[in-house]
């Protein structure tokens, strides 16, 4: 028979979806070293902190027979994709929740403004003319509308492209996958804020966009592709660039931008997106130096926007799952 010990907690963890590589940082104190895991006197508080980031009885996780499992989030809509097993998602959804919570707790109460429901009056009120829309002009707006946007550098695998939550009465979006362009990862944001504000998370529902090509073409995610593509490009540009050479695409691209305000790099994902070619549109946007970025950029807003020294302990290990781990969270205000 099993008997309780660190090690076997582990074991039960890893069996529910949620390896070392994550525990670790996630639940475990700063302090933890591999060599305690023999250590029965500090079993109790590990299971402690297993049973509230799983949302478990205490006796359920003191149990070495019961078997732990991610909670189902609740009325969760998955963008559906053949090659991942829904089910297998579960541990990254829950995960993202809990540093979710972390974030809306952290935010002070800060009062939510409502994003505009047609995507042609968010895109005015972020630039005026000519100007592109960028992924920092985006966040910028987000966060002082209330709606945190929150880099996911640490999640259970296999993990998620994006999900828009109402976590305590605000919206969230989070960001799963690391890509780290960032006219690529601006549109992951405004496919978000499309759910939002298309009215998609009423009722308590959370969104979870599995990948960014998608067999899913139901009418709610039309409607979240074409609010991003409308901020990002306004009317009309997207239709503009073709060809297949990643020179002549960055080049056009850019006249482009300088002609009508819609960002180079979002007309060349929006180009990969159509022709199912993302390498050619990344080596375009490599060759007009936009392709690093956007993760430094979404953990400095989420740095700026949370209170995290304040926060407890637990809270911090959340945080730093965003923020990059104890090391980022320590020294972030």
């Amino acid at each position: 028979m099993a008997t309780r010990s660190v090690s076997d907690l582990l074991k039960r963890l890893s069996k529910a979806g949620f390896k070392r590589d994550f525990v670790r940082p996630a639940i475990f104190p700063d302090w933890w070293e591999d060599s305690l895991d023999a250590d029965a006197s500090l079993l109790p508080d590990i299971e402690l902190r297993v049973a509230r980031f799983l949302g478990l009885p205490l006796a359920d996780v003191r149990d070495p027979a019961r078997r732990l499992v991610a909670p189902a989030a609740p009325s969760t809509v998955l963008r559906k994709s053949p090659s991942v097993d829904v089910e297998r998602l579960r541990p990254a959804i829950h995960a993202a929740r809990r540093v979710a919570e972390a974030v809306v707790r952290g935010m002070n109460d800060r009062p939510v403004v409502d994003l505009p429901a047609k995507p042609e009056d968010w895109r005015r009120d972020l630039v005026r003319g000519k100007t592109p829309v960028t992924l920092e002009t985006m966040l910028t707006d987000l966060w002082a509308r209330g709606i945190p946007v929150i880099p996911m550098e640490c999640l259970p695998s296999p993990a998620f492209q994006g999900m828009v939550a109402v976590i305590d009465g605000r919206p969230v979006v989070v960001i799963g996958q690391k890509h780290d362009m960032p006219s690529r990862v601006g549109f992951f944001v405004a496919h978000e804020a499309g759910h939002i504000a298309n009215g998609d998370c009423e009722n308590g529902r959370a969104i979870v966009d599995e990948e960014e090509s998608s067999l899913d073409s139901s009418d709610m995610e039309k409607r979240a592709d074409r609010y991003a593509l409308c901020v990002q490009l306004g009317e009309g540009a997207g239709s503009r660039l073709d060809g297949d050479e990643f020179d002549k695409l960055a080049e056009r691209a850019y006249a482009i931008e300088l002609e009508t305000g819609a960002e180079a790099g979002a007309l060349l994902f929006h180009w990969a997106r159509k022709n199912n070619d993302f390498m050619t549109a990344s080596r375009a946007v490599g060759a007009l130096y936009r392709h690093v970025g956007a993760r430094r950029t979404m953990a400095r807003f989420l740095a700026d926007n949370v209170k995290i020294k304040d926060a407890p302990e637990t809270d911090r290990a959340l945080l730093g799952l965003a923020l990059g781990g104890p090391e980022s969270t320590a020294t972030a205000d």
